[in-house]
């Protein structure tokens, strides 16, 4: 069963850098819905709220292993993406077909796989913005 689901961005999320939105990342009031959390929303939230409390040295530890993952994450869902592409065209070939393949002409196929490639992207998103924003701090703090 695919479940609807449609990512949304928050405004502060793309209006100002991740550093100045400490304020607007605190916890609302229970009676407030958190607005349109993602992947990278989630991250950024997460790393505003914990920064202040954290050593230059664990800021470059987490800009360093942000980084390593987020890499590892895209070459992951590339690897993936690769791998689906190639088992379609696999399929066309076998039965005949022209390039647009059986697999994912059922309109509630596709939209569940490309909905978990935006939450990846999101997520990597929001790895690379907490390990450029870690290192700024940690060069900051290091002065």
């Amino acid at each position: 069963m695919i479940t609807a689901h449609v990512p949304r961005s928050s405004s502060a999320t793309k209006a100002a850098p991740v550093a100045a939105q400490a304020p607007e990342a605190a916890t609302p009031a229970p009676s407030q819905p958190l607005p349109g959390l993602t992947g990278c929303s989630v991250l950024e939230m997460l790393f505003n709220r914990a920064a202040p409390s954290l050593t230059p040295g664990e800021l470059e530890h987490l800009s360093q292993q942000a980084g390593e993952l987020a890499q590892t994450i895209a070459q992951r869902a590339a690897d993936v993406a690769e791998g689906i592409g190639l088992l379609i065209a696999d399929e066309s070939a076998a039965h005949g077909e022209p390039d647009d393949s059986s697999t994912f002409r059922n309109s509630s196929d596709l939209p569940g796989l490309l909905w978990h490639f935006g939450d990846v992207f999101q997520q990597v998103a929001g790895l690379v913005s907490v390990a450029g924003e870690a290192a700024f701090l940690a060069r900051g703090a290091r002065r």
